[in-house]
C-alpha cells in the first residue's frame, strides 16, 4: 500500500504536469504560472489523505479542504505547490 509521502508526490506530479501543459497566455499570469487554481485529493480505504493545490490561497481565502472523522470534522490547508495566489 502507498504511503502517505507517495499520496503526496503523486499530487504534485500531477500538478507540476498541468502547469507544464498549460501554455496558453490567457491561462497564464505575470510570472508565467497557471492563473488558476485547482485541488488534487489522494485517499485510500483507511482514510489516509493528502490534498495538494497548486497555490497557498485563491484570492482572499486560503486554499483549504474539508475532513470528517471520528473526531468530528474540521477544514485543513491545502499543501501548495507555489507560494501566493493563482493572480500573481
Amino acid at each position: 500500500m502507498a504511503s502517505l509521502h507517495e499520496y503526496r508526490y503523486a499530487g504534485m506530479a500531477a500538478l507540476e504536469r498541468a502547469a507544464a501543459n498549460t501554455i496558453e497566455k490567457r491561462l497564464l499570469n505575470a510570472r508565467g504560472r497557471p492563473s488558476f487554481n485547482l485541488v488534487f485529493y489522494a485517499v485510500n480505504t483507511k482514510g489516509e489523505h493528502a490534498v495538494v493545490s497548486p497555490y497557498e490561497s485563491s484570492g482572499k481565502e486560503p486554499a483549504r479542504y474539508a475532513l470528517c472523522t471520528d473526531d468530528g470534522p474540521r477544514t485543513l490547508p491545502t499543501e501548495p505547490m507555489f507560494p501566493g495566489t493563482p493572480e500573481g
